[in-house]
């Protein structure tokens, strides 16, 4: 976060965070949604990982916690960190398109993501 910061300056550290915000507040979407308490239990899991990688990373940056390893999720390079993220987001995408499946039909992935309408 920090390179980014010193790159970008404080505008681009305001989009990062809103774009981090944004994403934890669609796992929590998603798992209000979620069909069985399982599969909420997975995405709150993901989101409060994620969050808490983010919240202590930037923590880090500004100085109000020592600097351990935890890198930037989506951001920073961190071998398995990197490789947990993605897992964790392909889950998340797996809990969403259950109740789709479970009507014997696949979801549909648009360019834009997924919408959620059945083919």
């Amino acid at each position: 976060m920090s390179a980014w910061a010193e790159e970008q300056g404080f505008k681009g550290v305001l989009l990062a965070l809103g774009l981090y915000m944004a994403l934890l507040l669609r796992l929590v979407q998603n798992a209000q949604r979620a069909k069985d308490r399982a599969g909420m239990f997975l995405v709150m899991g993901v989101a409060a990982a994620l969050g808490f990688h983010v919240l202590v990373n930037v923590a880090m940056v500004i100085g109000a916690m020592p600097v351990t390893g935890i890198p930037l999720p989506l951001m920073s390079y961190g071998g398995s960190a990197t490789l947990f993220v993605f897992m964790a987001i392909g889950l998340v995408m797996n809990v969403r398109a259950a109740p789709l499946r479970q009507l014997g039909r696949e979801p549909v992935i648009s360019d834009s993501g997924f919408s959620g309408t059945l083919k």
